[in-house]
């Protein structure tokens, strides 16, 4: 509804970093050039986790980030299709006038590093979602327990939920006894006191925006870490999901 005669450019997630759900790229993509915009689609969350390919990609730009995949903090690649103009909005001398400022090689190599070392994300994918599944569905025996976005197509490794109306840093709190960490919502949002904005604009109320937990499995998680999490945190969680119910 937005797109009008004035459009320049759409920018969109390829997924969104608190629920995990993987956004219609495809379909905004084709919106956004019959506007005669150009699309670009951060892919911070999607690149290291499921199968990717630009020349297939419907986005004119795609930037992604090198720590989601097991590479230096700080570094970061723009992928611009071929014939795209480029003005940065802070020129330099360097790179045909795109940048200016000396260069990061040691994290511009170990980004390209770590992507080389990517193993077959299909096959990591599916058994990361197969685990995460296997944990929503442990621990769907707690009274209350809501996923979000469980029914749609998400990151395979997300899980975003809540435990009836406990707290997240009462949940965190007794997550942190068992030596497992989660988040109450992206770490880049983390440290307030105020609800998800995700959650806030998906019309979630205030109170139960206030009790979600992020779980992020990757390929180092194994069904030892379920395993550990299903058999301890229900007997931290089911005493205080009995005085919500109460009050």
């Amino acid at each position: 509804a937005l797109m009008g005669p004035d459009l320049a450019l759409v920018s969109l997630m390829a997924a969104n970093n608190e629920t995990g759900a993987l956004m219609p790229v495809a379909e905004v993509a084709a919106l956004a050039h019959a506007a005669g915009a150009a699309m670009h689609v951060d892919a911070t969350q999607w690149i290291g986790k499921l199968p990717f390919s630009f020349a297939d990609y419907p986005a004119d730009a795609v930037s992604l980030s090198a720590h989601k995949f097991h590479g230096p903090k700080g570094a970061g690649a723009l992928l611009l299709r071929q014939g795209r103009a480029f003005a940065p909005p802070v020129p330099g001398s360097q790179e045909r006038g795109r940048r200016g400022g000396t260069e990061n090689l040691p994290a511009i190599v170990g980004l390209a590093a770590a992507l080389e070392r990517l193993g077959d994300l299909a096959a990591q994918a599916q058994q990361v979602a197969g685990l995460r599944d296997a944990l929503e569905r442990g621990l769907a025996e707690l009274p209350g327990l809501h996923v979000w976005c469980q029914g749609v197509p998400r990151l395979p490794g997300t899980s975003y939920l809540r435990f009836g109306l406990v707290d997240a840093d009462v949940v965190l709190q007794r997550l942190s006894r068992l030596n497992v960490a989660a988040s109450s919502g992206a770490a880049c949002s983390s440290g307030g006191s105020e609800p998800s904005h995700v959650l806030t604009a998906m019309g979630v109320p205030r109170d139960e925006a206030l009790c979600a937990i992020r779980f992020s499995l990757g390929d180092a998680t194994c069904a030892e870490d379920i395993a550990l999490l299903l058999n301890s945190l229900p007997a931290l969680l089911e005493p205080l999901l009995s005085v919500a119910a109460e009050s």
